[in-house]
Parts: C-alpha cells; structure tokens; sequence
C-alpha cells in the first residue's frame, strides 16, 4: 500500500531539487531511528513490509524517497544525479529531523550515497548494506559496469513501454506511483515489472542515474569512518558479487561484519522479515 504524496515531509537541496520522505515514530518506539535508502528504481514504497517489521521491534524509520523516484522531483539533467546529490539530500533530512545518531539502513546504491554522508558528518550509530559496493565497477561481472549504463537503461526504457501495452490490453490506466509493497517472496519479473511499470519519462532518467552510479567510488570516505558497518550479501546476487563485503572490511577504519545469505540481489524485499531481524542483531 502506498503513502499518500501529502504525507510526506519535503527537503529541498542546494540545487532546489525536492527529495520527499517518510519519518515513522509512534509513542514507546525507543531504539534508534533507522534511516532508510532504497536502491536504484524502488520508491518508498519497497521498504512498507521492513519498516513495519523494525516498527514492531520498536524502531522509528524513516524513509527516503530518492530523487528521480516516485513523488521526488526528477530533472533530466545529469549534474543532478551526482554522488554528492545523493549524499547532500540525506544530510538536508537528517539536519530538519535533528537526529543525532541515527542508524542507517541501504540497499545497492544508497549505501554509497550513505557512506559519502557519515564521512563528512561522523553522525551515525551504525551503517548496515544490503547487496552494497563501494564501486560497482570493481564488483560486479565482467562487463556488469557498462552493461547496467548503458544497456540496462535501454531495456528499462523498453520495459516501461511494455508494461504500458499489459495494461492497454487489460482496460488499465497505468498508475502514475507503482506499488512495490508487495514484493515478498516474489520472483525477478515481479520486481523488473514494479520497477519499470512507470511513465517513459521516467523511465529516461535511468540513463542519467545509472552513468553517474558506474563512476562512484567511495573508497576514501570509508577510510575515514569509523562507525561499525555491518554488510548483507547474496550468493545469487549477479549484480553486486559478495566479494565485495571483504573488499570493503579492507578499505573501512571501523569494524566491518558481513552476512552471506542464499538470495539474490533483493534481499531487502523479498525477505523483510529476515532482513530485520539481522538489522536488530547488529543496531
């Protein structure tokens, strides 16, 4: 079930781009608030099923909707989907929240982003990834890095187009906001369909965001981290192999411990349940 757009609170970045998150805090939550970055092409709606598993555990949650996803403003220009973009919109929301501490939670590409974050700021409990990579070229297959800038956003392009036809034939008119709550358990054509079941101008701005996420390298800021950082890798996952768990642990200042699951590369959707209670192992 997706949130309503009103809902939402608003940070507006240096560069004027609105980014919309969710901050979930009810009365007797006392454990640190965990801040939520989904991965590339999922909207806030992805993390439902997790963040009601951390809220009942007694965790607030809050939940970032990225730019060029979902209600967040999506400008079709690529200096707008920087690395320092990402970081910035994370800092813009935790500073109007005055969380002091907080938890960080990320799938794929948001740990980057994260990462960026608590280097410059030191402001974090914990870090947990999911499926993460401190530079996607270095860890995935042969050719992966190029692929997923350039032909991938070709076929997502195809996909939001197809998915358009499926509903044409069905009498359906094509939501504007996709649900990805209800991905649990699911196989990958559930997720490729919830991700690329979006408008073709939408669906563009994967061109401008997976070119900028194949030049990141946060290599550096890790170095400079000391908050314990705990990784959760897939041994299916083809996108990001699990070796990059140990290539990180040597690039980290701080304590670096690592889970290896038999799933693949949406651990965090498919398995929500799993994920939080690892979450609630380590946080």
């Amino acid at each position: 079930m997706i949130r309503q757009k009103s809902t939402a609170k608003i940070a507006t970045g240096d560069d004027g781009v609105d980014v919309f998150y969710w901050h979930n805090y009810t009365p007797g939550m006392n454990k640190p608030t965990i801040v939520m970055h989904p991965g590339g092409g999922f909207n806030h709606s992805s993390y439902l099923p997790l963040e009601k598993a951390l809220n009942e555990k007694g965790y607030p949650t809050l939940v970032v909707e990225p730019r060029g996803v979902g209600y967040s403003q999506a400008p079709s220009k690529p200096e707008f989907y920087t690395l320092e973009a990402y970081s910035k919109d994370l800092q813009k929301i935790v500073e109007q929240e005055g969380l002091e501490k907080p938890s960080f939670f990320a799938h794929s590409f948001g740990f980057m982003p994260t990462v960026d974050y608590v280097a410059r700021t030191q402001n974090a409990k914990e870090i947990t990834g999911a499926c993460v990579s401190h530079n996607f070229a270095k860890t995935t297959f042969k050719g992966g890095a190029w692929a997923f800038g350039n032909l991938l956003p070709i076929t997502d392009c195809l996909s939001s187009l197809f998915c358009y036809g499926v509903h044409k034939l069905n009498g359906q008119v094509r939501p504007n906001y996709p649900d990805q709550s209800n991905l649990e358990g699911k196989g990958t054509r559930s997720y490729l369909f919830a991700i690329n079941d979006i408008p073709l101008k939408q669906a563009l701005n994967h061109f401008l965001t997976n070119r900028g996420i194949t030049s990141w390298d946060v290599s550096e800021q890790l170095g400079r981290i000391t908050t314990p950082i705990h990784l959760i890798h897939g041994s299916k996952d083809f996108m990001v192999m699990p070796f990059a768990a140990e290539m990180i642990k040597e690039l980290a200042a701080g304590q670096v411990t690592s889970d290896k699951l038999d799933l693949d590369h949406t651990i965090p959707y498919k398995s929500p349940k799993m994920v939080a209670d690892i979450i609630e192992r380590y946080v």
